[in-house]
């Protein structure tokens, strides 16, 4: 919780030089997504992010759904309500937290519900037009009716079909920057935390949406259902309901058999070369002769065809990525996450991986030189 406004973004180099900070002076610290006081929980944030990749077309859908929905404004003292702040944050919250599966009518009263008390408790704490101690009631009033009735499906409804196309789409981006964070997140220097519950899609808000029980024996089914599955095809883009588990519960295994890589493992960032290499954060974790290489995409929004959802390859064809030259004397790694081989090429004096190897159905890996009983 908690942001800098001021700071925009972070570059792939600060990223690289914080780590490396992080590993020289906290190696023990905590990592984490989610946590019990997190507003918004980690996919739910990732969903959004991928709106800063599409500016453009984030505005315009934010102007065609207020003006589709300003006749549904309530006036109180003399003022439509909501508020363009508040009609925005409302629009980016279901962005956030629309659910995967169809809502269905039964379904929609409690989620609208559920929506109302995040929004109830955000306009009261932003102390301006409301209050815990002194709540404007007609103010707040207004705000649920506007909520009501935009999210009331009929065929007046214009709103909710385009918001539900325009929201498939940043669900999917957003599944993928998921899955990139989690495995730069088990990579990285600290001690990994995973919020229960957040081993698989969640998209929950501020307490006390956030403490809902777990559903451990769902959790429990999947890990003994994935981990028995020896086909490396099931692991891709065509899967992504079950990736999220699998990642996490691949790389915290690869973790646990080999601390030594990351608990006082060397960092050292990989430099990326090509049309693709601002789409490619990739270091590697050093103990001795072992090393784990750790590679996710990220800005989605250019590298996934419209109509599909399939990675674009050509962006591929000339980006490789180009290891330390303290790296050497290795001809190949494996990927823990599919066995599959990458092999590693001599090139002017460098070893370098071609990232059209790397890509194929799958935005993340985790390459090691490690054998098979440590993986």
């Amino acid at each position: 919780m908690g942001g800098d406004p001021f700071y925009f973004g972070y570059t792939s180099d600060d990223f690289h030089a914080h780590n490396i900070s992080r590993n020289k002076n906290w190696p023990l610290s905590m990592i984490t997504t989610s946590t019990h006081d997190t507003k918004r929980s980690e996919d739910v944030r990732m969903r959004i992010n991928v709106l800063s990749e599409i500016p453009d077309e984030w505005e315009n859908n934010i102007r065609q759904w207020a003006e589709k929905n300003k006749n549904l404004k309530i006036l109180v003292n003399n003022v439509y309500e909501p508020k363009p702040n508040t009609e925005y944050f409302i629009y980016q919250t279901l962005i956030g937290v629309w659910p995967d599966n169809p809502v269905s009518t039964e379904s929609m009263g409690s989620f609208i519900e559920r929506i109302w008390q995040y929004i109830l408790k955000s306009i009261r704490e932003a102390k301006i037009y409301t209050n815990w101690i002194k709540p404007e009631t007609n103010y707040e009033k207004a705000i649920k009716m506007f909520m009501n009735a935009i999210l009331t499906e009929g065929e007046s409804n214009g709103f909710l079909e385009s918001f539900k196309a325009f929201q498939n789409k940043i669900s999917f981006l957003g599944k993928l920057n998921t899955l990139s964070a989690t495995v730069i997140k088990i990579g990285s220097p600290g001690v990994v935390d995973i919020y229960q519950g957040n081993e698989t899609w969640n998209y929950c808000l501020v307490d006390p949406d956030n403490r809902g029980l777990v559903d451990f024996k769902l959790r429990k089914s999947l890990f003994n259902k994935l981990n028995k599955n020896s086909d490396p095809n099931v692991f891709t883009g065509d899967n992504i309901e079950n990736l999220k588990f699998y990642y996490t519960m691949q790389g915290l295994l690869f973790r646990r058999r080999n601390k030594d890589l990351f608990i006082g493992g060397e960092y050292i960032p990989v430099e990326v070369k090509g049309p693709g290499e601002n789409n490619i954060i990739a270091f590697i974790r050093r103990h001795g002769d072992d090393i784990a290489l750790i590679v996710a995409l990220r800005l989605f929004a250019n590298l996934i065809t419209e109509k599909d959802f399939k990675m674009k390859s050509s962006i591929w064809k000339n980006t490789e990525l180009i290891l330390s030259k303290e790296i050497s004397n290795i001809s190949n790694l494996q990927n823990i996450f599919n066995n599959n081989v990458i092999p590693v090429e001599s090139k002017n004096e460098n070893l370098i991986i071609k990232t059209s190897d790397l890509f194929i159905n799958t935005c993340v890996c985790i390459l090691t030189n490690i054998t098979k009983k440590n993986l």
